[in-house]
């Protein structure tokens, strides 16, 4: 990119940022956009983690349900 584009560039975004243009996001919106983008990929992250440990636990569960249980129980009644 040359130096006049460069400026040119600039300058419109100068006038977004100054409500002279609406062709274009402003500074401000454009920061908010990044925000909002960066925190979706957070929360789809998040959500991937917790299906998957949903996943593990709900196995984990199953496969404790399916063991015989090894606690005996004293009929005797000694205290």
């Amino acid at each position: 990119m040359s130096t006049a584009q460069a400026i040119a560039n600039w300058v419109r975004q100068a006038d977004r940022d100054a409500s002279l243009r609406s062709d274009g996001a402003t500074a401000i919106e454009r920061e908010g956009l990044i925000r909002l983008r960066r925190e979706s990929q957070r929360l789809r992250q998040e959500r991937d983690i917790l299906s998957k440990a949903a996943a593990w636990f709900a196995r984990e569960s199953k496969a404790n349900t399916t063991t015989p249980s090894l606690v005996c129980l004293s009929t005797t009644g000694s205290r």
